[in-house]
């Protein structure tokens, strides 16, 4: 299908974005540059925290918000699964059959004005495009993990008459919120002792396997989340390999301050 033939509706959020980019265009387009300078990170968390650093002496609200409309487009863009030229033009068509008159009359001539440089922003291989869909990728599940606590809390046990606690237990419970969809749910496990090595067991190794895809692939890898405290993972590594504290690397010996290796 042509996309010249392709009308989409345009939410209010996403007029304001557009209306932000336009008349911040110069803004726009230093955030971009500064996105594509900065191949090395791997999470979105991080490349907004980087941003925001490189263009201290900008509004810092602004930033946010332009970034936040840049990625929100370009999600539309990878869900429409077209080109940027594509894109525009959908978008184009699209603005100008929009029924707020008043918006229309206010940005479309600037949005045919930078028609060709608002190209550059929407490029399928630019980095920011690159993390949004990753991003996606990886929240592509039935049911997402919103938290996770264990509670841990004791069960007397008293003598016949109630007078008296003989004993008392010990319980876990893990606790699971999640989203089925965009509904949150909450689901509750009973634990015991064992249990809870088992988790931390686990959890240990898939921490180690994260450390040694990354150190395998590098920036080939797009970290969503956050990134992890590589000190910390790289300590793991190493202590689950047995070996001594004189193979590792004397800054991997001390962590906040307090040394974590005994030897």
């Amino acid at each position: 299908m042509s996309s010249k033939k392709i009308r989409i509706g345009i939410s209010e959020e996403a007029l304001e974005g557009i209306a932000s980019l336009l008349n911040n265009f110069d803004l726009a387009t230093k955030i971009n540059g500064v996105i594509e300078e900065s191949k090395g990170l791997q999470d979105i968390a991080s490349l907004m925290d980087y941003v925001l650093s490189e263009l201290d002496g900008e509004n810092r609200e602004m930033t946010l918000y332009l970034m936040q409309s840049l990625m929100g487009l370009h999600s539309l863009r990878q869900r429409l699964s077209v080109s940027a030229p594509e894109f525009l033009d959908i978008m184009t068509l699209s603005i100008d059959g929009h029924p707020d008159s008043e918006w229309r009359d206010i940005n479309f001539e600037k949005w045919k004005d930078k028609r060709n440089e608002l190209e550059a922003l929407f490029s399928p291989d630019s980095l920011i495009a690159m993390l949004r869909k990753s991003s996606e990728l990886t929240y592509l599940y039935q049911n997402v993990l919103s938290d996770l606590k264990i509670l841990t809390d004791i069960r007397p046990i008293f003598d016949d008459s109630g007078k008296s606690v003989l004993k008392a237990i010990i319980n876990h419970s893990m606790v699971i919120e999640y989203f089925d969809g965009s509904t949150k749910k909450q689901i509750h496990f009973a634990m015991d002792t064992d249990d809870i090595i088992r988790l931390q067991e686990s959890c240990e190794q898939a921490q180690i396997k994260a450390l040694t895809i990354r150190e395998t692939f590098g920036n080939m890898l797009s970290i969503v989340g956050g990134a992890h405290d590589e000190k910390k993972l790289i300590f793991l590594k190493y202590k689950k390999r047995k070996v001594s504290s004189s193979t590792i690397p004397l800054s991997l010996k001390k962590i906040k301050g307090q040394r974590v290796w005994s030897g």
